[in-house]
């Protein structure tokens, strides 16, 4: 289990690093050289949104149903999966959305020439704030869970103390990619 925790924080910070290394050139205004037609961007970036969203709203669903049955072994297969589906689906989606997003944004004229795309990119610069100990709490979860998945006792205090904090930041980490869904769809001009 230590050795699935371990090599779980190493991919979450390795796809971070990629996303951000992609991200930084095109927020600075760099369009790469190579022309991907506008409708397979369009594609590709609706698509992960989708996932992105979906899964950012899949995952406490998971975690709710498994705690009501008040089965260890079913939390912690519930937790894993949660930990597991963050890194390949949430976090490597929500990049590739950005990624692609800023790509898109060239054709019109970047993403500073519109207030909704501005602040949308603000929103979800920020929701990394709160993702940070979420995944922290996410992780823990996973150790606790695995540590208490053939108790037949009741989660533990520590575990619903970290489970309240993960719920908090989760919820903030999530309210935020929604304002910039909602930007994104909506395009109001802001200022």
């Amino acid at each position: 289990m230590e050795s699935e925790l371990i090599i779980l924080k190493k991919w979450t910070f390795i796809v971070y690093s990629i996303g951000i290394l992609l991200g930084i050139p095109l927020l600075a205004g760099y369009y790469p050289p190579f022309r991907i037609p506008y409708t397979w961007l369009k594609l590709l970036h609706v698509f992960s949104v989708v996932l992105f969203v979906g899964n950012m709203i899949v995952g406490p669903v998971w975690a709710w149903l498994a705690l009501k049955t008040k089965n260890n072994a079913i939390i912690y297969f519930s937790i894993k999966t949660i930990c597991f589906t963050d890194l390949y689906f949430t976090i490597p989606f929500v990049m590739i959305a950005l990624i692609t997003g800023l790509l898109l944004s060239h054709q019109f004229g970047g993403y500073l020439k519109f207030s909704w795309m501005t602040a949308g990119l603000i929103t979800l610069f920020l929701s990394a704030i709160p993702a940070i100990p979420t995944l922290r709490a996410q992780y823990k979860l996973y150790r606790l869970s695995y540590e208490g998945r053939e108790s037949h006792e009741p989660p533990s205090a520590e575990f619903n103390h970290v489970m309240m904090q993960s719920s908090i930041w989760g919820t903030i980490a999530g309210i935020l990619p929604l304002i910039s869904f909602y930007l994104m769809i909506m395009k109001p001009v802001l200022w």
